[in-house]
């Protein structure tokens, strides 16, 4: 019964990668249903990833509007393009 609630809490994509790799356990081979469940949690991952991670040009103005940062000191030399990250794999500090 405890499983049963953690299942309904899950998003529904999360739910339908369940259900796809549990029908093929029961009714296909069970290395066939873990390969093809792994790629459907990849493929997913990769979506939840890709939707909340952005990527934008840092520029002049966005680093004299902000926080204290060490790229105040040093200026962007022409024809250089500084990118920052923000989402789930951002590993820096701001």
């Amino acid at each position: 019964m405890g499983a049963d609630s953690e299942i309904l809490k899950q998003t529904k994509a999360d739910v339908a990668v369940w259900l796809i790799t549990f029908g093929l356990t029961a009714f296909t081979d069970l290395t066939i249903a873990v390969e093809v469940g792994m790629i459907l949690a990849a493929l997913l991952y990769i979506h939840k990833v890709t939707a909340t991670t952005s990527v934008s040009q840092v520029t002049q103005q966005y680093i004299d509007s902000g926080v204290l940062h060490r790229l105040q000191l040093n200026p962007i030399p022409n024809g250089a393009v500084v990118s920052g990250s923000m989402g789930p794999l951002c590993l820096a500090h701001r």
